[in-house]
């Protein structure tokens, strides 16, 4: 049954809010893991130099293993500029949040802006905005979190993510929301 309809336009700042939360939430252990990965190894190697510092393969060893701690380090600010940038391609997107008793389903609609960017078929004629599947959460899924912040209401799972701007709600749709997502 379908308890809520809302369609909303999101700002660059109010995504990448969505964005930072959804890595500090289920993206940064694994980068830590990652890390620790090389870290141990690291270590071994420096302690082989000290007891031979004539052991050549372990200066490169250990290059090798303080070039990929920095890269995996580097890698989540690389991505957030990354996405930034993107977020320029899709200022302009609405979304059509459904939220039922057991999911949430948001759609993208594109403006009709985006068909300059469509090629023409064979005869001609433009081409209809293609269809994108909407995102569905499931409230019921077992990595499940739903986090309020001033300006957000950020579903995620594990896979997915959904940011709410508050700016596009009234009163009501955030009591609703804040109910059927238990926060």
């Amino acid at each position: 049954m379908e308890k809520l309809k809302l369609l909303y336009p999101i700002k660059p700042e109010e995504w990448l809010e969505g964005y930072d939360l959804y890595q500090k939430m289920y993206r940064r252990k694994f980068t830590y893991i990652k890390a620790c990965a090389f870290l141990i190894p690291l270590i071994l190697f420096l302690q082989q130099i000290w007891i031979d510092p004539y052991f050549t393969v372990g200066y490169i060893c250990i290059a090798v293993c303080v070039g990929a701690i920095v890269c995996i380090f580097l890698t989540p600010g690389i991505e957030r500029k990354t996405t930034e940038r993107a977020l320029e391609a899709i200022k302009d997107d609405n979304y059509v949040l459904t939220l039922f008793d057991d999911r949430i389903e948001i759609s993208t609609v594109l403006p009709e802006s985006d068909e300059k960017f469509l090629e023409p078929d064979e005869s001609g004629a433009k081409k209809p905005l293609p269809e994108i599947a909407p995102t569905v959460i499931l409230l019921s899924e077992k990595n499940f979190r739903a986090v309020e912040t001033e300006k957000i209401i950020g579903v995620f799972t594990s896979k997915t993510s959904a940011v709410i701007p508050k700016s596009a709600l009234n009163d009501r749709d955030v009591s609703v929301l804040k109910t059927a997502l238990n926060i």
